[in-house]
């Protein structure tokens, strides 16, 4: 009677059983079903044919929603993004915004059409917001995950214990290690870390995406001309330092300037400034629509006001307030780099710099 006390319960298990197991067969050949659908839609979609059908299309509203997110634009920028691409019959903007030229030709009319009314300064602002975000976003896309990349001629910046500047210039990039030449008076200095010790450098490899780099130093030798040269390795520790709110450009013709003191007058909940009067000289060394840098001859203090006066070429005289953020001073030199923030600039103004740095003049 024991031995077959069980048989009726283990009967009535065995279809739970043997459902429970179809299920795990039907779920295992669900999954395979999916992944050989994702292997065909991402092998049609990676097709040269697919692709161009893609890139050539007009660009719809789903394509601008998409594209705004990815590069984190304000919905005034998205609908602002969305007109112009229907006035321009705009190709499909994934792709579009790839292209330097295209994108440039398209906002150089559009601000040159905005140029021709009056008082569309905030619409100029966020025109030159969009172009902004749509740079950044094909930076990042882009963006250098080891020094093998680097290439020779690249200058790299260094910042001392006391706060001096040494520009270094990468020479040779072997793969496993670099050779960077070192700026004149470096190893008189004192300032040069030791080999086998790490170091940090910021570097520009393109317009407008700075990097830090930590690297190590391996030796101090001398090239073939006899001159210094710093030996350190390859790595992958680089990572995006620079966040701007605005593209800054650099100025290479020595540009003068002109600056003032300002003082900064609180009255109750108001501010004001006071110019003072005397003027000193600079060379003006980049600018951007938030902030430039200037080279002169006084250890100007962080946190002092001061009114910069400089020439953009055509776009005329520039005049804003700003502080003094950062100075550092010129190894060598009995100068010393001013970093400024603007804090009172019109929006003309602001809008003026972007269209000099771009490069989309008025007609």
């Amino acid at each position: 009677m024991n031995e077959f006390s069980g048989l009726p319960a283990e009967a009535r298990q065995n279809p739970f059983v043997y459902f429970f197991i179809f299920l795990i067969i039907a779920g295992c050949l669900v999954f395979i079903a999916i992944h050989f659908i994702q292997k065909r839609i991402k092998a049609v979609r990676t097709s040269e044919k697919w692709i161009k059908m893609n890139s050539t299309r007009p660009t719809n509203f789903k394509d601008v929603k998409s594209f705004s997110k990815l590069a984190e634009l304000t919905k005034d920028e998205r609908d602002y993004l969305w007109q112009i691409c229907k006035d321009y019959n705009a190709r499909n903007i994934k792709y579009l915004s790839r292209s330097k030229e295209e994108i440039d030709a398209i906002f150089k009319n559009e601000y040159q059409d905005l140029c021709v009314l009056e008082n569309l300064e905030d619409k100029i602002e966020l025109l030159f917001s969009i172009r902004y975000k749509i740079e950044k976003l094909r930076e990042k896309q882009i963006q250098i995950k080891t020094s093998r990349s680097l290439h020779p001629g690249l200058e790299l910046t260094y910042y001392d214990s006391e706060k001096r500047i040494w520009k270094f210039k990468l020479t040779e990039n072997l793969g496993d290690t670099m050779k960077l030449s070192l700026p004149a008076g470096f190893m008189e200095s004192g300032a040069h870390p030791k080999p086998f010790t790490r170091i940090n450098f910021s570097l520009t490899p393109s317009i407008n995406h700075t990097y830090k780099m930590q690297t190590r130093i391996i030796r101090y030798e001398k090239d073939k001309e006899g001159n210094d040269i710093m030996v350190v390795t390859s790595t992958n520790m680089l990572s995006p330092i620079l966040k701007r709110n605005a593209k800054r450009i650099q100025i290479l013709d020595n540009q003068p300037c002109e600056f003032s003191a300002v003082r900064l007058k609180n009255e109750g909940k108001n501010q004001s400034y006071e110019v003072l009067e005397h003027r000193y000289k600079g060379i003006l060394l980049d600018v951007s629509a938030t902030g430039c840098s200037i080279k002169c001859s006084l250890p100007i203090k962080k946190g002092q006001y001061i009114k910069a006066d400089f020439s953009l070429g055509p776009a005329g005289v520039i005049e804003t307030i700003g502080t003094i953020i950062v100075t550092n001073r010129i190894p060598g030199e009995n100068q010393y780099i001013l970093h400024i923030n603007f804090t009172e600039i019109e929006k003309s103004t602001q809008n003026t710099i972007y269209a000099y740095i771009y490069n989309y003049n008025p007609i």
